[in-house]
């Protein structure tokens, strides 16, 4: 009986449409739903898989709260698609049961199978030479499957930010000025953007434009980040090769890097979210492998410190990864804590000097202190748009000088913060901003539920996987052509359109999809995690503190639901779910 009770529950939660007027609530199509009712009687049946772990329940309990908020946001943009109605309360609280037990017997039932999964198959033909070069073959497939993107897309994808990062190299003035003091007015260039990512971007196309080509300069660049995309993605398949993962796992992930139009498509695109998301892959690899040989050796301390040393440069946040993961081997890996506090203090040493000292001398101010405050911004934004007739005189004298009161309702954009931002005073002293921050604090105290309802309505997008907003570059930018310089697209304009069809209905197949849908990706990196606890590798779950950081950071970030922001972590799931899978198959160490 408690079978059929809990299978009627998770085809409730599962397919049943809760809108805010109860009356249309109801199945979206009955005779389907009801058909699946028997699929979850089984599911549920066979008892000898689920497993009783509090661990497990746990996280079933915040999918199952991810997934009730998410959908409340997606349809009214608050919370109260939960409690509308004594209805609405009711019917959502036996959706939150059924999602509770069908998040806990699904992650009995992978964990099961993935203890459970043999260590090796029978050889087959045509996996040879994919086991003789696990680092060569995945090199050639990779570059062979993305080099149609290669000629579509020549000579790279621009989007607004590195297109002025290129202005910015020229020395010509752009928007990021805006945001912040200038201390020469002759130097337009900010670190807004890395300014090493801006230099290399600037410096290969001015590379182009010495050989008579700015086009080519632009593709100088594509093609040292796609090789650098293709020898990273083949170093985790040949790493994934050296903790015994399954060949035929090690295949599926060989393909899906070779037709995930997120790979390729990103590799030509110039942002800094594809550099640093290399540096996060190979960082979570070189962790663990310190975490299970418990020392270095030299060309493994020199690889480290390089790819700590690019994780800082190639985005402003990658120190916060670095300072908050790479510590906690102090007590991890006590017998070489000299060894790690060399090179931490190497490492800082790097970003102090280049932060405080070489963009100083040449005259570099830093970005902009707004672009940390987006969460309290957003949430002042939506106090005045919902209650705007409470606020004194003295707070909206306070407000103003930080954020200019008289348009800030107008501004407010549930889902991204730069409309309110833009309007940031850059010259607020310490003494606005104290009183500020007052305000702000006052009048959380009045409604905290309008704060909660601002940072999730600008986040829910990376916990909830019924989002749809997903961002790939591919769209012509005339940002730098205006400019003068001469960026055009070739004329395979027919291709590029295929392509770009191509990965714009990517997302939406069915399961394969949600290879890219960010929410997802935060429930499998869960899962992962809680995998790793259950089995009590309490060391080895450092290799997932990287990712939970940019999560965060997801969460202070200025846009919902964009996948640049994500895709560090989406570019990692693979390698970590072949070290989960090496976790559950080893001995106790």
């Amino acid at each position: 009986m408690k079978t059929i009770i809990l299978s009627f529950f998770t085809l409730f939660s599962l397919f049943v449409d809760i809108q805010e007027k109860t009356k249309n609530i109801g199945f979206s199509n009955g005779i389907l739903e009801m058909s699946l009712c028997w699929i979850f009687f089984y599911f549920y049946y066979k008892k000898e898989r689920k497993i009783k772990s509090k661990s497990f329940m746990v996280v079933s309990v915040i999918f199952s709260v991810c997934m009730l908020i998410g959908n409340s946001f997606a349809s009214t943009g608050d919370f109260t698609l939960l409690y509308r109605t004594p209805m609405h309360f009711g019917l959502q609280l036996c959706r939150f049961v059924g999602y509770i037990f069908f998040f806990k017997t699904g992650l009995s039932y992978v964990y099961t199978y993935l203890k459970k999964y043999k260590k090796s198959f029978p050889y087959q033909r045509g996996i040879k030479l994919f086991d003789e070069h696990p680092f060569l073959f995945p090199c050639i497939c990779l570059f062979l499957s993305y080099l149609i993107y290669m000629i579509a897309f020549y000579p790279a994808i621009l989007s607004p930010d590195p297109s002025n990062q290129i202005k910015q190299f020229f020395n010509i003035e752009t928007k990021y000025l805006d945001s912040v003091i200038v201390t020469n007015p002759n130097v337009y260039l900010t670190n807004h953007h890395p300014v090493f990512h801006t230099m290399l971007l600037g410096g290969c196309t001015k590379i182009g434009l010495l050989l008579g080509s700015f086009n080519l300069g632009l593709f100088i660049y594509t093609l040292l980040q796609t090789l650098t995309v293709i020898f990273t993605l083949s170093y985790t398949i040949f790493f994934m090769k050296k903790i015994n993962t399954p060949y035929r796992i090690r295949c599926f992930f060989l393909l899906f890097y070779m037709f995930c139009p997120i790979f390729p498509l990103y590799a030509m695109s110039t942002v800094k979210d594809t550099f640093f998301s290399c540096c996060i892959v190979l960082y979570t690899i070189q962790v663990f492998v310190l975490l299970q040989n418990k020392d270095y050796q030299k060309h493994q301390f020199l690889f480290l410190f390089l790819i700590i040393l690019f994780l800082i440069l190639f985005r402003n946040n990658g120190i916060h990864v670095f300072l908050l993961s790479f510590p906690f081997l102090f007590f991890l890996l006590k017998k070489i804590w000299k060894k790690n506090l060399l090179l931490f203090l190497l490492c800082l040493a790097c970003n102090f000097g280049y932060t405080k000292v070489l963009l100083p001398a040449f005259d570099i101010p830093e970005g902009s202190i707004r672009e940390m405050l987006s969460i309290p911004f957003q949430q002042t934004a939506r106090y005045v748009t919902k209650y705007e007739n409470e606020i004194t005189e003295k707070e909206k004298e306070a407000i103003d000088k930080i954020l200019v009161y008289n348009t800030l309702k107008e501004r407010y954009d549930p889902t991204i913060s730069d409309p309110v931002k833009s309007e940031f005073n850059k010259y607020a002293t310490e003494e606005d901003l104290k009183d500020y921050f007052g305000v702000w604090l006052g009048q959380f105290f009045k409604h905290p539920l309008v704060y909660l309802e601002a940072t999730v309505a600008n986040t829910y997008g990376y916990f909830y996987p019924n989002t749809t907003s997903w961002y790939v570059y591919y769209k012509y930018d005339d940002r730098l052509s205006s400019a003068g310089f001469d960026y055009r697209y070739n004329q395979l304009e027919d291709l590029r359109n295929t392509l770009s069809k191509y990965a714009n209905t990517y997302k939406k197949i069915p399961l394969i999809g949600l290879s890219v849908n960010i929410g997802f990706s935060f429930f499998v990196l869960m899962t992962l995690f809680i995998y790793v606890f259950y089995e009590k590798k309490y060391n080895d779950l450092l290799i997932f503190v990287p990712h939970f950081v940019l999560l965060f950071v997801c969460v202070a970030s200025p846009v919902n639901t964009y996948f640049r922001y994500a895709m560090p972590y989406v570019f990692a799931l693979p390698i970590l779910f072949c070290i989960t899978l090496f976790i559950l198959k080893e001995k106790d160490r």
